[in-house]
């Protein structure tokens, strides 16, 4: 019968495993089909957050301003002052765009 390897299940996911994660979202305008676009993308987003059992919810930020400029986007810098505070490590939002128009990724 050669070698029997035992496996042990483990249910429990330990929390170094945890990801604390933010949704972002953002539309240029207070029109229906805009507000009606920012309600469908959250949807969809919580689905798919609510498929990865290691990601922690932190909030959803969701601003109607052009992502032209960052100046007055409230939630926005609010997501970012929740960055500096270490308490979001990963940002889900539809396209890098939504940060500003010229964003680049850079990965290290």
């Amino acid at each position: 019968m050669g070698n029997v390897r035992k496996f042990t299940r483990i249910n429990h996911i330990s929390t170094k495993w945890k990801t604390n994660v933010a949704l972002y979202f953002i539309v240029s305008t207070a029109h229906a089909e805009q507000i009606e676009n920012l309600s469908n993308q959250i949807e969809y987003y919580r689905q798919v957050f609510s498929s990865h059992i290691n990601w922690v919810p932190v909030d959803i930020y969701a601003d109607i301003k052009s992502v032209k400029n960052i100046s007055g986007r409230a939630e926005f810098q609010r997501m970012l002052a929740d960055c500096k505070a270490k308490k979001i490590e990963r940002i889900i939002t539809k396209s890098i765009s939504r940060f500003g128009r010229n964003t680049e990724i850079y990965l290290m």
